[in-house]
């Protein structure tokens, strides 16, 4: 069988073009295409349809520049269902591309930059039996620009790095079910299992992907940003607006289904 795609999956709103610019440039050479998707959740502060212009041209400029097809999407209005709803609309795209049970989809947002990763990434996958990869997720502090007082008498790790699951084979009928990292699809022999999620979910287990590293900059936003993203979590724990059913709760998972 042909060595597998690689689709890279770029959530974004209102980020800096030069951070798109970077995000897509640095994943470029590891993708065999990149599906973007625009636009605010509902309950996000000030939430707008999509971002300004600018934003979309430079994801679409800097993947043509180097060599990658991409989709790009701008809704007409936010997401209602926030975050679950946006990435779930970005899994039916990949599914309308990425060839199920073979390719591979890699999420990733606006702040993440592929700093290390090996050329034959896609022989390496061709060869993982499992459907989830875990990378390196690397995060880097400045703390002698930022607090240089606590730096200097403290003594602080310049960066740490920590597995994170990045990388999901295509199957049929993705899904992000309930909570924004829920994943879940349906197998080759019919079989419908998650590839992340809470524990009461038994999500597969992730195969670690040596010599690759994405670089987390969430630390790094702006204080606007920061104080908007907080703004919204504080809505979605007041509102229950992502939720999943525990056997505690009397329920049962969800094996959702188009």
């Amino acid at each position: 069988m042909d060595r597998p795609k690689v689709w890279g999956l770029l959530s974004w709103y209102d980020e800096s073009p030069s951070w798109l610019a970077e995000a897509v440039a640095s994943f470029a050479p590891a993708l065999d295409g990149l599906i973007a998707v625009d636009g605010a959740y509902a309950h996000f502060p000030d939430a707008r349809a999509s971002s300004e212009r600018l934003q979309a041209e430079t994801v679409i400029a800097t993947a043509n520049g180097a060599g990658l097809p991409v989709t790009v999407h701008r809704p007409v209005a936010p997401f209602i269902g926030d975050e679950v709803a946006k990435r779930d609309f970005m899994f039916r795209l990949a599914n309308a591309h990425a060839q199920a049970h073979h390719d591979w989809l890699w999420v990733f947002d606006a702040d993440c930059v592929l700093a290390e990763c090996p050329a034959d990434i896609r022989d390496t996958l061709a060869d993982v039996e499992g459907d989830v990869v875990e990378v390196g997720l690397w995060q880097r502090s400045d703390f002698l620009a930022d607090a240089p007082d606590i730096a200097r008498e403290t003594n602080l790790a310049p960066s740490t790095t920590a597995p994170m699951r990045m990388l999901f084979r295509c199957l049929d009928r993705m899904q992000v079910i309930g909570l924004h990292y829920c994943y879940a699809g349906v197998r080759e022999d019919g079989t419908y299992t998650y590839l992340w999620g809470p524990p009461h979910v038994a999500p597969q287990d992730g195969v670690m992907l040596p010599g690759v590293t994405v670089e987390h900059r969430s630390a790094w936003r702006d204080l606007y940003r920061r104080e908007a993203a907080r703004d919204y979590y504080k809505r979605r724990e007041a509102l229950g607006i992502e939720r999943l059913a525990t056997p505690e709760d009397g329920g049962s998972v969800v094996k959702a289904a188009r």
